[in-house]
């Protein structure tokens, strides 16, 4: 599994949000990559996890099992590097084979709102 890693693959388990799995590979889907990207750019313009879920419970937009998103699973995208186009394994990340639905860039500027939060 860790050469899996080293070599970009995904090694299993429940599909990320926004991807699809097709011939053991993640491929973008495209209309969830588009609330994912949506959960990033109004949670780095707000830096509110809540706004983030006002907004989709606002516009009613749903996950895969038909229910409101929850504060934990916005969470969980929003620390997920597998959107910014790498894998984490062993407590290493690779790049990964994937496309990515967001840029390094974003998906830095995300995991930095927390720690300016805990600063002030």
């Amino acid at each position: 599994m860790l050469e899996r890693a080293k070599k970009g693959m995904w090694n299993g388990g429940i599909v990320p949000y926004g991807y699809k799995k097709e011939n053991k590979k993640l491929v973008i889907n495209p209309k969830e990559a588009e609330i994912v990207r949506l959960i990033y750019e109004t949670y780095t313009s707000t830096g509110s996890l809540f706004q983030v879920y006002e907004k989709l419970k606002q516009k009613e937009i749903k996950d895969r099992q038909g229910k409101i998103f929850s504060k934990g699973a916005i969470y969980y995208i929003l620390r997920n590097i597998v959107y910014a186009g790498k894998l984490k394994y062993g407590g290493s990340i690779y790049q990964g084979i994937h496309k990515p639905i967001i840029s390094e860039d974003l998906f830095n500027l995300a995991q930095r709102i927390p720690k300016k939060k805990s600063e002030n």
